[in-house]
């Protein structure tokens, strides 16, 4: 099931009932009530909030394009770049079209950002081979290079990595609204 962030805050409703169904549990109206959620580690109510620590009473698209006033040019590129394909799949419209001359730059601001803040490294822990597998991921996505077993197990979540059956089920779970 793939659920674009935007539906989910702007239908919260119909998205969610679209979970209950896939997860093939009850709707409960409380599933959209943040203050309804509780937090078993603190046993406490859950306080939502964005990774903009903004504090919000419900689900809303208040911070949906937060984005663009807070994140860099080279911050954008970057999650761009690692996800580019993933996210043409789906409908995202890209805010840079990246080139080839782009890549090394990206991959030094990556380099630069890696262990600070909220990053998008792997378990690896290691710069070097997390490029590695992102280099391989792009080359194969953009059909530069042939499947090996060994670097794909790494680089992709699932067997079927093919973009077209991620755009056809996204395409037909449309459809089936």
């Amino acid at each position: 099931m793939i659920i674009k962030y935007e539906d989910l805050v702007t239908s919260p409703n119909q998205y969610l009932k679209k979970v209950c169904k896939f997860l093939q549990i009850n709707f409960n109206k409380n599933m959209i009530d943040p203050n309804k959620y509780y937090d078993f580690v603190t046993e406490k109510n859950w306080i939502p909030h964005s990774a903009f620590n903004s504090k919000f009473p419900k689900l809303n698209n208040n911070p949906m394009h937060k984005w663009k006033k807070y994140l860099t040019k080279y911050e954008v590129k970057s999650i761009e770049f690692l996800c580019q394909n993933e996210m043409r799949s789906i409908n995202y419209k890209l805010k840079y079209d990246i080139k080839k001359n782009d890549i090394s730059n990206i991959f030094k601001f990556i380099k630069q950002d890696y262990n600070k803040k909220v990053n998008w490294r792997t378990d690896l822990q290691d710069f070097s081979k997390d490029k590695s597998i992102e280099t391989f991921r792009y080359k194969f996505l953009e059909g530069k290079i042939k499947k090996n077993n060994e670097s794909f197990k790494k680089s992709f979540l699932f067997d079927d990595h093919s973009l077209s059956y991620l755009k056809s089920h996204y395409q037909q779970q449309r459809e089936n609204e």
